[in-house]
């Protein structure tokens, strides 16, 4: 369960929510990402580095199926089944709002010619 402080100013509701407090299943907090009572891009100073991704892929998911695009986001890989990133090395470093990850094949070729050399 989440446990929610709220303060009260004038027509609006200020939500306090700390990273300890953050302990709802992933359905609750990507409902909340939907309403909007937290947004998707503070997820990973709320939770643990794999949390937000799954987070975001149910949310998105949601909002995918209300176009009729729902499971677009499954063939992306993002977790532990096969190859898997740290998505701790990921935050702060210029990728936001992380819903998986592309693996890029890498080969080796040689001896290469470039500009005659």
């Amino acid at each position: 369960n989440l446990q929610l402080s709220f303060l009260y100013k004038k027509d609006f509701a200020l939500l306090l929510i700390t990273k300890c407090e953050v302990g709802g299943t992933l359905e609750e907090l990507a409902r909340m990402v939907l309403s909007g009572v937290i947004k998707d891009h503070q997820l990973e100073k709320l939770l643990d580095p794999r949390r937000p991704v799954d987070v975001r892929r149910l949310a998105f998911d949601s909002k995918l199926c209300s176009v009729g695009c729902g499971g677009a986001l499954a063939d992306l890989p993002s977790g532990p089944s096969g190859p898997s990133l740290d998505y701790s090395r990921v935050f702060g470093a210029n990728c936001e709002i992380v819903v998986g990850y592309v693996p890029i094949p890498v080969s080796m070729v040689g001896p290469l010619t470039l500009n005659g050399q």
